[in-house]
């Protein structure tokens, strides 16, 4: 969802298109589903990190999943990678990292 947000604001087809080969052909990457462990941990992230609800989601859901990193073109997730030392005590005795975050325009040249 953060992945397409933009091309479809713009209107880009084309965009669009290659957010979703990215997302569905590419090794490694996948999109998690919200279950009732992501919620909970959405909600201690959100509270810990101050993040908006749907951000919150996305990184709990991350989270929940076992994922190492989230992909994606909006700089308020930056925040998680300067908290890499935090681990999050929502499921059942488990302790789970934030996942670094990657933005997309850090490796690209506009182009």
């Amino acid at each position: 969802m953060e992945l397409l947000v933009l091309p479809y604001r713009s209107r880009n087809v084309r965009d669009i298109y290659i957010v979703k080969q990215f997302v569905h052909d590419s090794r490694g990457v996948s999109v998690a589903p919200l279950s009732d462990s992501a919620m909970e941990l959405s909600t201690e992230v959100r509270a810990i990190t101050g993040l908006k609800v749907p951000d919150a989601l996305v990184v709990g859901s991350a989270v929940a999943s076992g994922c190492d990193a989230i992909v994606g073109n909006d700089r308020r997730f930056g925040r998680l990678n300067d908290r890499e030392n935090l681990r999050l005590m929502s499921i059942a005795g488990g302790r789970h990292a934030l996942p670094r975050y990657v933005h997309l325009d850090d490796y690209l040249d506009g182009n």
